[in-house]
């Protein structure tokens, strides 16, 4: 088991690509679960594809354009369709 983040870290570093979020946004426990690794594999996996529907960007690309709550939201739908696939219940939280 692991402590895995809705919205990813990398969203609360500085640079080209991410949005710069407060680590007190990032580390806050509305934004942390504890689940199995394979859980973080498959939204690292699916977060670095790309769509048309995401100006071919990287899925984390295109969200680091986007305020924390839509990230929030996007990031919870992801982990609870991940979930169900797995049998297992969805998160439930609210930023």
């Amino acid at each position: 088991m692991n402590w895995e983040h809705v919205v990813e870290q990398s969203q609360g570093k500085q640079g080209a690509g991410r949005s710069n979020f407060p680590q007190e946004w990032i580390n806050n426990p509305d934004n942390i679960f504890l689940q199995d690794q394979s859980i973080n594999f498959a939204k690292n996996g699916y977060y670095a594809k790309t769509f048309n529907w995401t100006g071919g960007k990287p899925i984390r690309d295109m969200l680091a354009d986007m305020p924390f709550h839509q990230q929030w939201d996007f990031g919870m739908m992801y982990v609870n369709r991940t979930l169900r696939a797995h049998g297992k219940s969805d998160l439930v939280g609210d930023v």
